[in-house]
């Protein structure tokens, strides 16, 4: 059986194809939650309703009440191909980096206590920030204050599954949220309940089942990973005997491929609105975050061009600079900083261009040594 590591959805395609028609959407249901997920390659008879969400392949979950765009339904079709696609649903940058894990408690949440599978959830956590430059990082904790966390895993009696997750929203691009089932996942092996985990974390940031071709569903392979992978975690029945217990190779291509390590600033803290540099064309300031994974070291170059008295003023607060003043002024040249990254995975910064003549621009730019 052909098996892939694939994308929950059509992502940016690493390879270049051309097309010069807009898909055609099928669709042969008036639910947009439905539509949606059709959307992403699943069939229609494949969608089992459970309560207030669907399931498919087993573990993915979509709840009904979950608010669909219909940008999303037009761009996102899985069953198109050769063709260039923005990613749906992927975690977005300003929280790739800082992912929090909040284990909800069984009280507070109406189902089953899971505070034992900590080490078993910071074991899953551990070697997801093991994968060498990957943008993503987690921590996690228990029953963390509302507001300092972007993830959840609870407890609850699922009946026929250990686990199950949520892809990240379309619309927010925030992850999706993990289920456990508390006797389930007890009954399996220390390994098996870090592997169940990792699983459920992949489908929370994006990833779809390895062996997809084998559950009848189509999905999007992702180019420097194909091929069949019977050690990768993503596979189907994580609950079951066989198969590997760790992060394969594969899955690790896979990983940086989606999320690669990079830093980027962005305007107005706007934090979904990124790039990797900041251009003035005309005199004027602006002020943001620079943003990357916590450790990273960040080159920033500040530049003024033109003929003559053209300054570029570019400050820092959260880390020092490499030249040991957080204030670097630029006239009519260009010089080059660096800094590593704080824990915090950003620092503020404050910027300027200004010149004495019509001609003349400014320019700031970030990347990682």
């Amino acid at each position: 059986m052909n098996k892939k590591i694939v994308v929950a959805i059509l992502f940016m395609v690493l390879f270049s194809c051309e097309t010069t028609e807009e898909p055609e959407l099928k669709q042969s249901t008036n639910d947009p939650v439905k539509a949606y997920i059709i959307s992403l390659g699943f069939e229609e008879e494949n969608i089992v309703e459970e309560g207030d969400q669907y399931v498919v392949e087993g573990d993915i979950v979509f709840a009904k009440n979950m608010q669909i765009d219909k940008r999303d339904l037009s761009k996102s079709n899985a069953r198109q191909k050769q063709a260039q696609w923005t990613s749906l649903a992927l975690v977005r940058r300003d929280l790739q980096s800082v992912l929090t894990i909040s284990i909800i408690p069984g009280v507070s949440s109406g189902g089953e206590e899971i505070g034992e599978f900590l080490p078993e959830i910071q074991a899953a956590v551990d070697q997801w920030n093991a994968v060498p430059n990957s943008n993503l990082h987690f921590t996690v904790g228990y029953n963390l204050p509302t507001g300092s966390y972007n993830m959840s895993i609870r407890g609850y009696d699922l009946v026929s599954r250990c686990g199950q997750a949520g892809y990240p929203n379309p619309n927010t691009h925030t992850p999706g949220s993990i289920t456990l089932d508390k006797a389930q996942v007890a009954a399996l092996s220390f390994e098996r309940r870090v592997k169940t985990i990792m699983h459920e974390i992949g489908h929370a940031v994006g990833f779809a089942h390895t062996n997809y071709v084998a559950a009848g569903e189509t999905g999007v392979e992702i180019a420097g990973a194909a091929g069949p992978d019977a050690n990768s975690v993503f596979n189907a029945g994580e609950c079951l005997a066989g198969g590997g217990t760790v992060l394969s190779s594969k899955d690790k291509i896979a990983i940086r491929i989606l999320y690669p390590k990079v830093a980027y600033i962005n305007n107005g803290n706007t934090a979904v609105n990124t790039a990797i540099s900041q251009d003035w064309f005309s005199p004027g300031s602006a002020n943001g975050t620079i943003r990357a994974f916590p450790g990273s070291v960040v080159s920033v170059t500040i530049s003024a061009y033109g003929p003559t008295s053209t300054t570029t003023i570019f400050s820092m607060s959260g880390a020092t600079l490499s030249g040991g003043s957080n204030t670097v002024n630029v006239s009519s040249s260009s010089r080059t900083e660096t800094f590593t990254m704080p824990a915090s995975g950003y620092v503020t910064w404050n910027g300027s261009f200004s010149r004495t003549t019509a001609f003349g621009s400014g320019h700031i730019s970030v990347s990682l040594l």
